[in-house]
């Protein structure tokens, strides 16, 4: 039995980011959480939430409108109007932190203002990671560590692909990895959340060998490749992994045998499965959270396999439809 290994993206329902815009994110959600909760307890601070809400939005469709503009002195004018949306963001947080301080001198507490307070100082301390970034970045000219960056506020899972293919230079989501057999079936499915390709390879397959012994060769593409890896699918299965930059004589051997491109050439065909699923629910996941992703995720594995297995049962059933027409006829 030969299985097919590879990865795709799963996009998140998420605008693409950028530092002003996730601030603005940020900066909504708290006003309009708190004034939510002022206006249940009659707190007059912030009457005014809405027209805060919109002097912020309208500052960062100023400073889009600078950066697509191309006149000359076009630098100097970003950089102050960063400097500007960063001292109303400042103003706000500040404001925010003295009205959070009188709900819960004044407020009843209870477990909803509980939660909604948690909510609150959850999309607070965003509003603070992204002015710091935006300071550090447009101001100060740093260059922003991978690591420190968030995508989305709503679906912090969200991670920035970038696969280098044609006409796509970036998606935000998340990669999952699959497993099809020779008849079509996705066996395995692993949500790749903070890991690659190389990390999940040999876990994949110690899976699918304890489900299914008959395993006899597995083919991978070559972001799975790591020479460990490599030793430890060898000793599980024939492997089927093309190696990533120049191979040596024994590599160029193995991959030239026959079998080897035989069973390399059968690999494409996980692609239609991946096809699939983009045509089951996984060209963009709607659900929140990352539980609710690997749902949706498990959900359109199920329903592609069902399709798989109703197909096959058509076709039996059409077979034998023609057979009995021809049977007649004769």
């Amino acid at each position: 039995m030969h299985v097919s290994v590879d990865s795709f993206p799963v996009k998140t329902n998420v605008h693409f980011p950028t530092d002003i815009s996730l601030l603005y994110d940020s900066i909504r959600k708290s006003l309009q959480l708190t004034s939510y909760i002022c206006e249940n307890n009659k707190i007059s601070d912030l009457r005014q939430s809405k027209y805060q809400i919109n002097n912020v939005k309208r500052k960062m469709r100023e400073i889009s409108k600078i950066k697509k503009s191309t006149k000359s002195n076009n630098e100097e004018k970003l950089k102050n109007a960063h400097a500007e949306y960063v001292e109303i963001a400042q103003y706000l947080v500040d404001k925010l932190i003295v009205v959070l301080a009188k709900i819960d001198a004044d407020v009843p507490k209870s477990v909803i203002l509980s939660t909604q307070l948690s909510e609150i100082n959850k999309y607070l301390n965003y509003t603070k990671v992204f002015i710091n970034q935006i300071v550090r970045r447009l101001i100060n000219k740093e260059v922003i560590p991978h690591s420190e960056k968030v995508f989305s506020i709503f679906e912090p899972h969200t991670q920035w692909i970038s696969k280098g293919k044609a006409g796509v230079k970036v998606e935000l989501g998340i990669p999952v990895a699959i497993m099809k057999d020779q008849h079509g079936y996705i066996l395995l499915h692993e949500v790749m959340q903070d890991v690659s390709d190389v990390d999940v390879a040999v876990p994949m397959l110690k899976k699918a060998l304890l489900m299914c012994p008959l395993i006899k060769s597995c083919s991978f593409d070559r972001g799975f490749w790591s020479k460990e890896n490599r030793r430890k699918i060898g000793e599980l299965v024939t492997p089927i992994m093309p190696k990533k930059g120049k191979l040596n004589k024994t590599e160029a051997k193995e991959q030239n045998n026959p079998k080897f491109i035989e069973l390399r050439k059968k690999h494409s065909a996980v692609e239609s499965a991946i096809n699939g699923l983009n045509h089951t629910g996984l060209n963009k996941c709607y659900d929140h959270g990352i539980e609710g992703f690997e749902r949706c995720v498990s959900l359109s594995v199920l329903t592609r396999n069902i399709l798989n297995i109703g197909n096959q049962v058509k076709n039996i059933n059409d077979k034998k439809k023609r057979r009995k027409t021809k049977n007649k006829s004769a």
